[in-house]
């Protein structure tokens, strides 16, 4: 992207500042894990790896379901080096090609034969897929279905229909296998040039995995919570369960049906009683042994209903979603941790199983740390306080603060304790909260939290190093944000009862009263007081003249609620109740999806995250009316994907997703809770203007703002209506900001600066 910045041009400022001013986005803290990179180890990002296959080369073949894209994992000494073979990121389709002029929408299961091809069940475009090496490229083209045409008939090549394909299987004769929504498993039958595609065995449930062991049988897992087992018999397939109970789910290891599983995914059988299974919804492997005519279940590496990021011994170890297995030539298996984002290594040491991570960058976590060493699980609101931000880390159940050190920012945790929620006072990991989603600051230091599935207001106190945790008020339900004011009036968008309220201090007490809404009655109306109503509102924030303003993403609306004498008037500034869009404009003309978190800086403008467009929003009076402009974020788009991702870059080159809280500085820095993504971000904004123009012996020096490595040109001119000249080489910013010096040679000279990257 190219922009200009010129001193010249100032007399057209207020007018393009409402056309939207340029922010910078940068991640400051947390890492998102997920993403689309080729590259080593952890410099290779996967989007959501789902099926995993590997070939006798030790070459592992993932289905990266959210990037649409095939992905190969290659061992190269100690390292893996992930590349991609087809798909384009980010591009749904049904189109054959190679490499990535064929599309995919969804793919899941994956399997390799002894050739080397490959077999990918396109799970929304209903149909199944073959990858051909040739030379170094990858051709793919489908050989049962129709892109895009759901339904349940055996027959060839096209002719078959499919419902959502999920698992898939080969066998040593190239007969592949899938498993279909239809509540079945098919078989594909090599026949000459074409494929035949008939019905082996119906289900009555949702297949999910699917493997097949040396002597041809097949071993399923489905949705409703069993592992089964599907055998050749002459020209009939037997099916058997091995273990869990229909539609029982649960984590308990044991023998046959007294096992339990939760949607247990991909599988692997050895064919001498030995079976692996991803139990996903569980985060745990679980190891089925035969044992006569009985199945024997452990758990080998996980804990049942907690999840994380752990490599180490047995249960010890954390997963987060485990989708699909695969097995090396070693005896190494390999599974796709679905939501660290990252693939495992899982090998037997004696009587102990080791997990590790051979590609990828995990997901969410609890560590506290330095920048993107620090882990985030679903940040969900931010505040400033004395210079620091603090954090309601919600899946975390922990309060989190960031202080700057230089150019770094430093994670702690300050209340509350990772992975164990609950409603207890006290000091620092002693507290425990369930689900915090708002919080605020007050000038002496004091946090407030909104501790939503405690239905409470919580304050932290600083006192010498510790913080500790008292209750202010409970009784809400699920509250959402929450403000407070110079005289510590705490203000609380009491999400479930649909209604504003406000905590005014009274001795050691709090008095609730209702500002606007009424309590249990859900609308949309502006009004006085109780006349007016709410649905679901969410974030909150208040300006220096006392006016609160609150978002809802039910009715897609941003509402500003006004002190008049005793009474509190709520109008609705921007947004269109109940039309979603993401478009820019003023008052109703302007469009959201999920106005949630909101901050007002000191000129009265406001910033809001519209977190189901994935934008970042300003909303700035003029005049009697709102005018809004996005800062950040590229809005939803019918037709085309969504604009979801991690991105830093400068307004719509940045990508979020689902961003939640919002804090402005002194500044008008922004800092944003990007909340699945797990991260913090950083906006800063740049004037259209040089910020120092000064002319000292003969030297005209100016200065403008910069983010580090941004380039520039600077060019010079001593006619306006001539043409622009290059002054010097491009300068590239060493920090904040940039400083060039020309010797002045002309009574007159004009400058203006290029944005290059």
């Amino acid at each position: 992207m190219k922009t200009w910045l010129s001193f010249l041009l100032s007399i057209a400022l207020s007018a393009a500042a409402l056309q939207g001013q340029i922010y910078h986005w940068t991640t400051i803290a947390g890492n998102a894990g997920w993403g689309f990179a080729d590259g080593t180890n952890s410099d290779g990002h996967f989007s959501a790896p789902v099926g995993i296959a590997a070939d006798q080369n030790g070459n592992l073949f993932v289905a990266d379901y959210r990037a649409n894209t095939i992905r190969k994992i290659t061992p190269v000494g100690t390292n893996w080096v992930v590349s991609t073979l087809a798909g384009s990121p980010g591009v749904q389709g049904g189109a054959d090609g190679t490499n990535d002029s064929a599309q995919f929408y969804s793919p899941v299961g994956i399997a390799v034969d002894s050739p080397g091809n490959l077999y990918v069940g396109d799970c929304y475009n209903y149909v199944v897929r073959k990858l051909t090496r040739d030379g170094t490229n990858w051709a793919v083209t489908t050989i049962a279905g129709k892109t895009r045409t759901s339904g349940n008939v055996d027959g060839t090549n096209s002719a078959a229909r499919f419902s959502f394909v999920y698992g898939v299987a080969v066998d040593a004769n190239g007969n592949v296998y899938v498993a279909d929504g239809n509540n079945s498993i098919r078989k594909i039958t090599p026949m000459g040039t074409n494929w035949v595609v008939t019905t082996i065995a119906k289900l009555g449930v949702y297949p999910d995995g699917l493997t097949i062991d040396p002597q041809g049988n097949l071993y399923e897992t489905d949705r409703s919570h069993t592992v089964l087992k599907i055998s050749p018999v002459g020209t009939n397939w037997v099916v058997s369960v091995l273990a869990g109970a229909a539609y029982s789910s649960g984590s308990g290891d044991g023998t046959n049906g007294n096992a339990r599983f939760m949607y247990p995914a991909g599988l692997w059988a050895d064919g001498q009683g030995h079976v692996l299974v991803a139990d996903s919804n569980n985060h745990t492997l679980r190891y089925l042994t035969q044992d006569g005519t009985n199945w024997i279940v452990t758990t080998i590496g996980g804990l049942a209903g907690t999840f994380g990021d752990v490599n180490g011994t047995n249960t010890a170890t954390r997963f987060y979603y485990p989708k699909d297995i695969a097995v090396g030539t070693d005896g190494t298996f390999y599974i796709t941790d679905d939501l660290n984002y990252c693939i495992r290594s899982l090998r037997l040491d004696g009587t102990n199983w080791i997990v590790g991570t051979i590609a990828g960058s995990g997901g969410p976590g609890s560590a506290d740390g330095t920048n993107n060493q620090a882990r985030f699980n679903q940040p969900w609101a931010v505040t400033i306080g004395n210079g620091d931000l603090y954090v309601a880390d919600k899946n975390n159940n922990v309060v989190r603060k960031l202080t700057r050190d230089g150019t770094n920012w430093v994670v702690s945790s300050i209340a509350g304790k990772a992975g164990s929620p609950g409603f207890v006072n006290g000091t620092n990991s002693i507290a425990r909260f369930s689900s915090p989603e708002g919080i605020a600051a007050d000038a002496g230091g004091n946090l407030y939290v909104a501790d939503a599935v405690n239905g409470s207001i919580r304050k932290i106190s600083p006192q010498d190093t510790n913080w500790v945790v008292s209750t202010v008020s409970s009784g809400f339900s699920n509250p959402g944000g929450v403000a407070v004011d110079s005289f510590t009036n705490i203000y609380v968008s009491d999400t479930g009862n649909h209604r504003i309220c406000q905590l005014s201090p009274n001795g050691a007490n709090w008095a609730l009263t209702t500002l606007a809404g009424r309590s249990g009655y859900s609308g949309y109306l502006d009004g006085t007081n109780g006349d007016a109503r709410f649905d679901w509102p969410r974030g909150i924030a208040l300006d220096g003249a006392g006016n609160l303003f609150v978002g809802e993403d039910i009715n897609k609306v941003v509402r500003k609620i006004t002190p008049m004498g005793t009474n509190w008037v709520v109008t609705t500034i921007a947004g269109t109740y109940g039309y979603l869009g993401g478009d820019d404009g003023t008052n109703g003309d302007a469009h959201f999806d999920g106005p949630y978190g909101f901050s007002v800086n000191r000129a009265g403008a406001i910033f809001v995250t519209d977190y189901l467009n994935d934008t970042i929003r300003k909303i700035t009076p003029v005049g009697t009316n709102w005018v809004v402009t996005t800062l950040g974020g590229k809005a939803a788009v019918i037709g085309q994907s969504d604009f979801i991702g991690t991105a830093d870059g400068t307004n719509s080159e940045a990508r979020f997703n689902l961003p939640t809280g919002i804090a402005v500085d002194a500044n008008d820095h922004i800092f944003v809770t990007d909340s699945s993504n797990n991260t913090i971000r950083e906006g800063f904004p740049f004037l259209v203007s040089f910020g120092n123009v000064s002319q000292q012996n003969g030297a005209f020096t100016m200065t403008w703002p910069a983010y580090l490595g941004q380039v520039f040109q600077l060019q010079s001119t001593t006619d306006l209506l001539g043409g622009w000249n290059n002054f010097g080489n491009p300068i590239t910013a060493q920090d904040l900001s940039v400083t060039a010096t020309d010797t002045v040679t002309n009574k007159q000279r004009f400058y203006r600066v290029q944005v290059i990257q």
